[in-house]
Protein backbone atom coordinates (compact mmCIF):
# COMPACT_ATOMS: atom_id res chain seq x y z
CA UNK A 1 0.00 0.00 0.00
CA UNK A 2 2.82 2.34 0.63
CA UNK A 3 4.56 1.57 -2.79
CA UNK A 4 0.85 2.11 -4.44
CA UNK A 5 0.20 5.45 -2.36
CA UNK A 6 3.91 6.65 -3.34
CA UNK A 7 2.80 5.83 -7.18
CA UNK A 8 -0.19 7.67 -7.16
CA UNK A 9 1.36 10.74 -5.25
CA UNK A 10 4.03 11.09 -7.94
CA UNK A 11 0.93 10.67 -10.96
CA UNK A 12 -1.51 12.99 -9.06
CA UNK A 13 1.11 15.91 -9.12
CA UNK A 14 1.31 16.82 -13.01
CA UNK A 15 -2.79 16.48 -12.34
CA UNK A 16 -2.78 19.24 -9.23
CA UNK A 17 0.04 21.42 -10.78
CA UNK A 18 -2.95 21.62 -13.64
CA UNK A 19 -5.68 22.27 -11.92
CA UNK A 20 -3.46 25.30 -10.19
CA UNK A 21 -2.94 26.33 -13.75
CA UNK A 22 -7.00 25.99 -14.17
CA UNK A 23 -6.92 28.32 -11.31
CA UNK A 24 -4.44 30.60 -12.47
CA UNK A 25 -6.51 31.54 -15.59
CA UNK A 26 -9.93 33.33 -13.83
CA UNK A 27 -9.58 36.88 -12.17
CA UNK A 28 -11.59 35.25 -9.15
CA UNK A 29 -12.58 32.54 -7.09
CA UNK A 30 -15.34 31.30 -5.49
CA UNK A 31 -14.52 29.85 -1.69
CA UNK A 32 -16.38 28.42 1.21
CA UNK A 33 -16.09 25.91 4.14
CA UNK A 34 -17.94 23.57 6.17
CA UNK A 35 -17.19 21.46 9.27
CA UNK A 36 -16.11 17.89 9.08
CA UNK A 37 -15.93 15.18 11.33
CA UNK A 38 -11.84 14.15 11.94
CA UNK A 39 -11.53 10.68 13.14
CA UNK A 40 -14.28 8.41 15.35
CA UNK A 41 -14.27 10.33 17.88
CA UNK A 42 -16.55 13.14 16.54
CA UNK A 43 -13.55 15.61 16.50
CA UNK A 44 -14.94 18.53 14.10
CA UNK A 45 -12.76 19.64 11.35
CA UNK A 46 -13.48 22.33 8.57
CA UNK A 47 -13.37 21.07 4.73
CA UNK A 48 -11.97 24.13 2.63
CA UNK A 49 -13.64 24.63 -0.88
CA UNK A 50 -12.25 26.79 -4.03
CA UNK A 51 -13.67 26.76 -7.20
CA UNK A 52 -13.25 28.42 -10.64
CA UNK A 53 -15.49 27.84 -13.77
CA UNK A 54 -13.95 24.07 -14.35
CA UNK A 55 -11.60 23.19 -11.34
CA UNK A 56 -12.41 22.85 -7.57
CA UNK A 57 -9.61 22.96 -5.21
CA UNK A 58 -10.42 20.92 -1.65
CA UNK A 59 -8.15 21.18 2.02
CA UNK A 60 -9.25 19.23 4.88
CA UNK A 61 -7.99 20.93 8.14
CA UNK A 62 -9.09 20.63 11.93
CA UNK A 63 -9.29 24.43 11.61
CA UNK A 64 -10.86 27.59 9.88
CA UNK A 65 -8.09 30.20 10.65
CA UNK A 66 -6.93 32.32 8.08
CA UNK A 67 -3.35 30.09 8.83
CA UNK A 68 -4.99 27.32 6.83
CA UNK A 69 -5.79 29.91 4.06
CA UNK A 70 -2.04 31.02 4.07
CA UNK A 71 -0.59 27.99 4.39
CA UNK A 72 -2.82 26.19 1.50
CA UNK A 73 -4.30 29.03 -0.66
CA UNK A 74 -1.85 31.34 -0.57
CA UNK A 75 -1.13 31.01 -4.13
CA UNK A 76 -5.00 32.12 -4.70
CA UNK A 77 -3.94 35.62 -2.46
CA UNK A 78 -4.17 38.11 -5.74
CA UNK A 79 -7.38 36.56 -6.41
CA UNK A 80 -10.35 38.17 -6.17
CA UNK A 81 -12.85 36.18 -3.95
CA UNK A 82 -16.63 35.34 -3.43
CA UNK A 83 -17.40 34.44 0.08
CA UNK A 84 -19.30 34.75 3.45
CA UNK A 85 -18.06 36.82 6.43
CA UNK A 86 -15.24 34.54 7.76
CA UNK A 87 -13.10 37.06 9.05
CA UNK A 88 -10.06 34.59 7.29
CA UNK A 89 -11.25 35.94 4.14
CA UNK A 90 -11.33 39.57 4.91
CA UNK A 91 -7.70 39.30 6.46
CA UNK A 92 -6.05 37.50 3.56
CA UNK A 93 -8.02 38.25 0.14
CA UNK A 94 -7.37 41.59 -1.12
CA UNK A 95 -10.90 41.96 -3.08
CA UNK A 96 -13.85 40.65 -1.19
CA UNK A 97 -16.93 40.15 -2.43
CA UNK A 98 -19.54 38.94 0.16
CA UNK A 99 -22.14 36.34 -0.92
CA UNK A 100 -25.27 38.54 -1.01
CA UNK A 101 -27.31 35.23 -0.43
CA UNK A 102 -25.62 34.50 2.50
CA UNK A 103 -26.74 38.35 3.98
CA UNK A 104 -30.89 37.60 2.17
CA UNK A 105 -30.84 34.15 4.85
CA UNK A 106 -29.91 36.01 7.91
CA UNK A 107 -32.06 38.67 6.76
CA UNK A 108 -34.81 36.31 6.34
CA UNK A 109 -34.34 34.51 9.88
CA UNK A 110 -34.75 37.64 11.60
CA UNK A 111 -38.16 38.79 9.34
CA UNK A 112 -39.73 35.69 10.38
CA UNK A 113 -40.11 35.97 13.86
CA UNK A 114 -39.85 39.91 13.09
CA UNK A 115 -42.48 42.72 13.48
CA UNK A 116 -43.39 44.17 9.76
CA UNK A 117 -40.51 46.34 9.97
CA UNK A 118 -38.19 43.58 9.67
CA UNK A 119 -40.44 41.59 6.87
CA UNK A 120 -40.74 45.30 4.70
CA UNK A 121 -36.64 45.30 5.60
CA UNK A 122 -36.33 41.89 4.09
CA UNK A 123 -38.49 42.85 1.06
CA UNK A 124 -35.80 45.77 0.27
CA UNK A 125 -32.70 43.54 0.60
CA UNK A 126 -34.51 40.98 -1.96
CA UNK A 127 -35.09 43.94 -4.10
CA UNK A 128 -31.45 45.06 -3.88
CA UNK A 129 -30.16 41.47 -4.66
CA UNK A 130 -32.05 40.93 -7.57
CA UNK A 131 -31.42 44.49 -8.93
CA UNK A 132 -27.43 44.24 -8.55
CA UNK A 133 -27.35 40.87 -9.72
CA UNK A 134 -28.98 41.71 -13.13
CA UNK A 135 -26.90 45.10 -13.14
CA UNK A 136 -25.43 46.06 -17.15
CA UNK A 137 -23.61 48.77 -16.84
CA UNK A 138 -20.45 49.48 -14.74
CA UNK A 139 -20.52 53.10 -14.99
CA UNK A 140 -19.08 55.11 -12.48
CA UNK A 141 -22.38 56.99 -11.06
CA UNK A 142 -24.31 53.58 -11.06
CA UNK A 143 -21.75 51.96 -8.39
CA UNK A 144 -21.89 55.51 -6.51
CA UNK A 145 -25.82 55.51 -6.57
CA UNK A 146 -25.94 51.36 -5.18
CA UNK A 147 -23.51 52.04 -2.86
CA UNK A 148 -25.35 55.04 -1.48
CA UNK A 149 -28.92 52.68 -1.16
CA UNK A 150 -27.38 50.15 0.59
CA UNK A 151 -25.15 52.80 3.07
CA UNK A 152 -28.99 54.97 3.72
CA UNK A 153 -31.15 51.33 4.05
CA UNK A 154 -28.28 49.97 6.86
CA UNK A 155 -28.22 53.09 8.70
CA UNK A 156 -31.87 53.16 9.23
CA UNK A 157 -31.95 49.39 10.63
CA UNK A 158 -32.60 48.99 14.23
CA UNK A 159 -29.59 48.62 16.46
CA UNK A 160 -28.56 44.88 16.58
CA UNK A 161 -26.61 41.87 15.06
CA UNK A 162 -28.19 41.87 11.46
CA UNK A 163 -27.25 45.57 11.28
CA UNK A 164 -23.54 45.04 12.75
CA UNK A 165 -23.34 42.31 10.50
CA UNK A 166 -25.03 44.28 7.40
CA UNK A 167 -22.63 47.01 8.42
CA UNK A 168 -19.32 45.18 7.92
CA UNK A 169 -20.05 43.67 4.57
CA UNK A 170 -21.20 47.41 3.27
CA UNK A 171 -17.57 47.24 1.51
CA UNK A 172 -17.45 44.20 -0.12
CA UNK A 173 -21.28 44.32 -1.35
CA UNK A 174 -20.39 45.85 -4.57
CA UNK A 175 -16.52 44.22 -5.53
CA UNK A 176 -18.11 42.03 -8.08
CA UNK A 177 -18.71 44.75 -10.21
CA UNK A 178 -14.82 46.00 -10.75
CA UNK A 179 -14.28 41.98 -12.47
CA UNK A 180 -16.15 40.70 -15.55
CA UNK A 181 -18.42 37.87 -14.71
CA UNK A 182 -18.05 37.77 -10.99
CA UNK A 183 -21.41 36.74 -9.58
CA UNK A 184 -22.47 38.66 -5.70
CA UNK A 185 -23.31 35.05 -5.10
CA UNK A 186 -21.35 31.82 -3.76
CA UNK A 187 -23.64 29.63 -5.76
CA UNK A 188 -20.51 27.60 -7.19
CA UNK A 189 -18.79 27.06 -4.05
CA UNK A 190 -22.26 25.91 -2.71
CA UNK A 191 -22.78 23.51 -5.58
CA UNK A 192 -19.36 21.97 -5.19
CA UNK A 193 -19.91 21.51 -0.97
CA UNK A 194 -23.19 19.68 -2.05
CA UNK A 195 -21.80 17.75 -4.30
CA UNK A 196 -18.28 16.51 -3.43
CA UNK A 197 -18.05 16.94 0.33
CA UNK A 198 -21.55 15.58 1.96
CA UNK A 199 -21.01 12.50 0.18
CA UNK A 200 -18.25 12.08 1.66
CA UNK A 201 -18.98 12.69 5.56
CA UNK A 202 -19.03 8.99 6.56
CA UNK A 203 -15.47 8.56 5.75
CA UNK A 204 -14.02 11.06 8.76
CA UNK A 205 -11.72 7.76 9.84
CA UNK A 206 -9.27 8.94 6.76
CA UNK A 207 -8.15 12.31 7.32
CA UNK A 208 -7.57 11.58 11.48
CA UNK A 209 -4.20 12.15 10.50
CA UNK A 210 -2.41 14.99 8.59
CA UNK A 211 -0.81 12.52 5.98
CA UNK A 212 -4.49 11.56 5.44
CA UNK A 213 -6.18 14.76 5.07
CA UNK A 214 -3.46 15.68 2.27
CA UNK A 215 -4.25 12.39 0.70
CA UNK A 216 -8.08 12.64 0.84
CA UNK A 217 -7.63 16.74 0.02
CA UNK A 218 -5.67 15.82 -3.13
CA UNK A 219 -8.15 12.56 -4.16
CA UNK A 220 -10.85 14.64 -3.82
CA UNK A 221 -9.51 17.40 -5.91
CA UNK A 222 -9.21 15.50 -9.01
CA UNK A 223 -12.09 13.75 -8.47
CA UNK A 224 -14.26 16.54 -8.39
CA UNK A 225 -12.65 18.37 -10.99
CA UNK A 226 -12.91 15.54 -13.10
CA UNK A 227 -16.46 16.16 -12.68
CA UNK A 228 -16.50 19.36 -13.34
CA UNK A 229 -15.02 18.76 -16.60
CA UNK A 230 -17.95 15.98 -17.69
CA UNK A 231 -15.45 12.95 -16.51
CA UNK A 232 -15.88 10.04 -13.94
CA UNK A 233 -13.90 10.36 -11.18
CA UNK A 234 -12.54 6.68 -12.17
CA UNK A 235 -11.53 7.43 -16.07
CA UNK A 236 -9.20 10.08 -14.17
CA UNK A 237 -7.46 8.06 -11.55
CA UNK A 238 -7.27 5.24 -14.75
CA UNK A 239 -5.89 7.32 -16.66
CA UNK A 240 -3.23 8.83 -13.98
CA UNK A 241 -2.24 5.56 -13.12
CA UNK A 242 -1.88 4.52 -16.75
CA UNK A 243 0.03 8.19 -18.04
CA UNK A 244 1.27 10.74 -15.45
CA UNK A 245 1.38 12.87 -18.44
CA UNK A 246 -2.10 12.64 -18.95
CA UNK A 247 -3.73 15.97 -19.37
CA UNK A 248 -7.21 16.14 -17.11
CA UNK A 249 -8.45 18.90 -19.53
CA UNK A 250 -7.54 17.95 -22.67
CA UNK A 251 -8.06 13.86 -21.82
CA UNK A 252 -8.04 12.56 -25.93
CA UNK A 253 -10.51 9.58 -26.59
CA UNK A 254 -10.91 7.07 -23.46
CA UNK A 255 -9.25 3.90 -24.19
CA UNK A 256 -11.08 1.20 -21.60
CA UNK A 257 -10.40 0.06 -18.45
CA UNK A 258 -8.87 -3.25 -19.30
CA UNK A 259 -5.13 -1.86 -18.38
CA UNK A 260 -4.30 -1.93 -15.34
CA UNK A 261 -1.22 -0.37 -13.14
CA UNK A 262 0.73 -3.65 -12.23
CA UNK A 263 1.07 -4.14 -16.12
CA UNK A 264 3.19 -0.73 -16.08
CA UNK A 265 7.04 -2.32 -15.28
CA UNK A 266 8.03 1.28 -14.69
CA UNK A 267 5.16 1.34 -11.79
CA UNK A 268 7.76 -1.00 -9.68
CA UNK A 269 4.55 -2.91 -8.41
CA UNK A 270 4.67 -6.24 -7.76
CA UNK A 271 1.07 -8.11 -9.17
CA UNK A 272 -0.62 -9.93 -6.76
CA UNK A 273 -0.62 -13.96 -6.19
CA UNK A 274 -3.63 -15.00 -8.78
CA UNK A 275 -4.40 -11.64 -10.45
CA UNK A 276 -4.49 -12.32 -14.08
CA UNK A 277 -2.81 -9.96 -16.35
CA UNK A 278 -4.68 -7.17 -17.91
CA UNK A 279 -6.60 -7.98 -21.50
CA UNK A 280 -4.76 -5.30 -23.21
CA UNK A 281 -0.82 -4.30 -23.60
CA UNK A 282 -0.12 -1.09 -21.55
CA UNK A 283 0.05 1.87 -23.73
CA UNK A 284 3.35 3.08 -25.50
CA UNK A 285 3.64 5.66 -23.14
CA UNK A 286 2.83 4.09 -19.89
CA UNK A 287 5.41 1.02 -21.18
CA UNK A 288 8.27 2.82 -21.98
Amino acid sequence: MAKARRAMAGASKKQLEEIKWAFSESMFVHMDETGFKIGVLGKTGYVWVAVVGNAVWVHFAPTRGAAVLREHFGWLSRRAVVADGLPAYRAWFQHLQRCCRHLLAKGEAVAVDGDPGDEARHDWMQGYYHKIRGIKTLAPFTVTYLAREFHDAVSAYPDGKLKTHLANAEPHVLTFMGFRGMPPHNNPAELAIRDLIVTQRNAHHKISTPEGRKAFSELVTIGGTARMNGMFPGRAFTEIARNSDWKMFDPGPWAGPDWCVFDDPASGLVRPPGSAAGRAPAPAAASA
